[in-house]
C-alpha cells in the first residue's frame, strides 16, 4: 500500500502595519512598515536585530525582510533626539497605566507595536535617573481589541550617598483587560529593592516578552 504524505501549506500572514521603537540615552529610533508577517516572524526578526546597535536596527530589520522574502511596503525610519522630562513622563504613564490607552497612542495606528527604552541621565553631579522598559501591543484581527505587555523600571540613584529609589512593574492586558499586575516600590530608606537589569529587560523584549506570557 502506497501512502503519500504531503506537507500542509501554512496560511499566509495578512498585511499589517508594524511600528518598532528603540530608545537610548540620546535618540529614539522608530521603524514603521506594512508587511505580510505574523507574531512569530516578528519575534524572530527582533531576536536577529538585537545584536545590532540601536542606530543600525532599522537596516537590520529591512535586511531580515529582504533575506526572508517577506512582502513589505511603506518602510520608514526616523531618529529623534530624546528629552529627559518627556522620556520619564512617558515611562511613568506606562508603568502605572490601568488600560492600553498609553500604548495605543504610542502605536499610532499600527496593528503591531514593539518598543524598548534603555535610558539614563545625570540630573546633577552625583544623581542619576532613568528607566528600562519593554512593551508590546498586538491588535486582534478577530475582535479589534489589544493584547498589551509591559515590563519596566524607573529608578533614581545618588552615587555620593548610595541612596536609591525605584519602581518596577509588569503588566499584562488581554483583550484590553488587565489580567496580571506586579509592582514593587522602594523609597530612599528602603532596605531592599527589586532591581531588573537592562539585559533582562532586553531579553524579555526580544523573546516576545515571554516573562509576561500567559
Amino acid at each position: 500500500m502506497n501512502i503519500q504524505m504531503t506537507k500542509q501549506k501554512q496560511p499566509e500572514a495578512g498585511i499589517q502595519a508594524c511600528r518598532i521603537e528603540f530608545g537610548s540615552d540620546d535618540y529614539l529610533y522608530s521603524v514603521s512598515f506594512k508587511a505580510a508577517i505574523d507574531r512569530r516572524e516578528i519575534n524572530r526578526m527582533l531576536y536577529t536585530a538585537r545584536s545590532s546597535l540601536y542606530e543600525n536596527v532599522p537596516e537590520a530589520i529591512r535586511l531580515y525582510m529582504d533575506i526572508h522574502c517577506l512582502r513589505y511596503s511603506d518602510f520608514t525610519a526616523v531618529a529623534a533626539r530624546q528629552e529627559h522630562d518627556t522620556v520619564m513622563a512617558a515611562a511613568g504613564c506606562l508603568l502605572h497605566c490601568s488600560s492600553c490607552d498609553s500604548l495605543d497612542r504610542l502605536a499610532r495606528g499600527a496593528d503591531a507595536y514593539y518598543g524598548i527604552m534603555d535610558y539614563q541621565h545625570r540630573t546633577g553631579s552625583s544623581c542619576c535617573e532613568g528607566c528600562y522598559c519593554a512593551v508590546s501591543r498586538i491588535v486582534s484581527r478577530q475582535n479589534g481589541t489589544s493584547d498589551c505587555r509591559i515590563i519596566g523600571q524607573i529608578f533614581q540613584y545618588d552615587t555620593s550617598s548610595g541612596r536609591e529609589s525605584g519602581c518596577f512593574t509588569s503588566l499584562l492586558f488581554l483583550s484590553g483587560l488587565r489580567t496580571v499586575s506586579v509592582t514593587a516600590i522602594k523609597d530612599v530608606y528602603g532596605v531592599s529593592i527589586l532591581y531588573v537589569s537592562p539585559s533582562l529587560v532586553t531579553s524579555a523584549f526580544t523573546s516576545g516578552l515571554s516573562l509576561l506570557s500567559p
